[in-house]
């Protein structure tokens, strides 16, 4: 899927290694919506310094949205004696039009600037071929080790992921990529953390820049504060079922979750990411 802005994918590719390896899944939750949380941990594998024990390393993965993609990571060492890892991420952007990525044709393609490091933040340039200059940053809270530029690499061919476009083979651009490394060394029960701010941007000068500054914790609060404006202006209904009520509150901000600004206004949408426009019937009839 990816980070979609203004029906351009804007983050194609974000995987993260420990020690060269997958993280295994142990639990998702996305309870409020607006907040995910994903709880993974280490396999089998060789460190620095040695071998670590399987699931003794854990990884909190948390998103949020809110002008940008906060991803936060904190990593805790379950070990009775001290660890030193490599924590690998690799991200890759490939500013695919929305219609090639579900599998239609599309128009002539622009140029992917090679890939700017500076310290703390990696800059995806894209300028198209309608003269619109679409940009990508990457901030890190904690300044990596080791960064790589990769080599562009073709995906392979591949078929869309719905309706008429799964029918036919797809071509999907060459991605700009990247890894960076950090190498963190835990005491036995100590955390360790960074967070990424994923900031999608059009410009159509020639110094692109990114918008204001915020925490995790701060961009949190704000989204929360904004369901809670949702909750104070929107009816609810209460029944004597426990169950029944969380499902109506989840149903309530699934609409929330579809709501979009256009303008000084705020519309329903018919669905996320293929249709994150205003559809006439389906905004209609929600919204009545």
């Amino acid at each position: 899927m990816g980070l979609y802005y203004y029906d351009t994918r804007h983050l194609s590719a974000l995987q993260m290694c420990l020690n060269g390896q997958p993280l295994e899944l142990l639990s998702w939750n996305d309870e409020h919506v607006y907040h995910a949380v994903c709880l993974l941990t280490n396999g089998a594998s060789g460190g620095p310094e040695g071998s670590i024990d399987r699931q003794t390393i854990a990884v909190r993965r948390e998103r949020v949205v809110r002008e940008a993609v906060f991803e936060r990571l904190t990593l805790t060492n379950y070990n009775r004696t001290p660890v030193a890892c490599d924590l690998t991420i690799e991200m890759a952007v490939d500013f695919a039009d929305m219609f090639p990525v579900r599998g239609f044709a599309t128009g002539p393609r622009g140029t992917i600037e090679p890939v700017d490091y500076q310290g703390d933040r990696l800059r995806f340039v894209y300028r198209g071929a309608d003269d619109v200059v679409r940009v990508t940053d990457i901030d890190l809270s904690v300044i990596p080790d080791m960064v790589d530029i990769l080599g562009a690499e073709a995906p392979p061919p591949s078929r869309g992921p719905q309706g008429e476009g799964s029918r036919r083979l797809r071509q999907l651009p060459v991605p700009a990529r990247a890894q960076v490394h950090w190498r963190v060394e835990l005491a036995p029960h100590a955390t360790w953390g960074v967070t990424l701010t994923m900031t999608p941007s059009i410009h159509a000068t020639e110094h692109p820049g990114s918008g204001r500054d915020l925490t995790f914790e701060q961009a949190l609060d704000e989204v929360c504060a904004s369901y809670q404006a949702w909750d104070d202006a929107t009816a609810m209904v209460t029944t004597d079922h426990p169950t029944l009520n969380r499902l109506l509150r989840r149903s309530s901000y699934d609409l929330r979750a579809l709501t979009a600004r256009f303008g000084d206004v705020f519309l329903p949408v018919a669905g996320i990411p293929w249709f994150a426009v205003p559809f006439g019937r389906d905004s209609l009839i929600t919204s009545f």
